[in-house]
């Protein structure tokens, strides 16, 4: 079978969705890491080279029997050039205005912006990440493993992480931008995952023959209801 790449935005849930619908019997498990934050790093067979910001993954030869399932960030159009046959999903993001745009955006902020690298091994992955995108080592000498994510990465743009640039920046890299134009095979609109998760066992079903055996859909719409709970 082809890869399926699950294509997604940051804080949208998505090497969850991957980690899960893997244990499906047509699909490959996925090895996945779960941490405090509520954050799962899943480890696909392009080492997560996908979800970086320029991706330059190696070609991996497809399982003939069994879906691979891989998180990727818009690399959609990567993947297909690499492949005559690829099945992708798209989580689309939500309406700007709405109120699980701002819940995307929450767990944005407290899964990865502003907590720090899980391990050691992450902290490093993650300095590589912005040493590829910013073409800049200096900012490295300035780095400790507890720092979080946001201020490594204005430190690798060369920006004092002090309080109110960190406002700015936040302002900048957490705007809305338009929905990929790439084709996929199943596009799942966000809200589905809290409002519809009977759709979308039915539509992964019908389009790729997946059959999802377990409840953790529900994960979704649990966790939305833990966040509007009172502290």
């Amino acid at each position: 079978m082809p890869f399926l790449f699950v294509d997604y935005d940051q804080g949208a849930g998505g090497e969850f969705f991957c980690s899960q619908l893997s244990l499906s019997p047509q699909c490959v498990p996925l090895e996945v890491e779960r941490f405090d934050t509520g954050r799962s790093k899943v480890r696909d067979r392009f080492g997560q080279e996908f979800l970086k910001a320029d991706p330059s993954p190696e070609y991996q030869e497809p399982n003939l029997e069994k879906f691979e399932l891989v998180p990727c960030h818009r690399g959609w159009t990567l993947a297909a050039s690499m492949y005559d046959r690829v099945h992708s999903i798209r989580i689309s993001n939500p309406p700007e205005d709405s109120e699980l745009w701002q819940y995307l955006q929450h767990n944005r902020l407290k899964k990865v912006l502003l907590a720090p690298q899980p391990e050691g091994k992450y902290f490093l992955g993650e300095l590589d990440v912005l040493i590829r995108k910013t073409n800049n080592r200096d900012f490295v000498r300035h780095v400790n493993k507890d720092m979080n994510n946001l201020t490594l990465q204005m430190l690798a743009d060369n920006i004092e992480p002090t309080e109110q640039n960190q406002k700015l920046y936040l302002e900048k890299i957490m705007r809305q931008v338009p929905e990929p134009t790439a084709s996929y095979d199943l596009v799942i609109p966000y809200e589905k995952l809290f409002r519809d998760t009977t759709w979308v066992a039915q539509q992964i079903k019908q389009v790729f023959g997946i059959d999802i055996l377990t409840s953790w859909l529900e994960t979704y719409q649990q966790e939305y209801e833990a966040y509007h709970q009172p502290a």
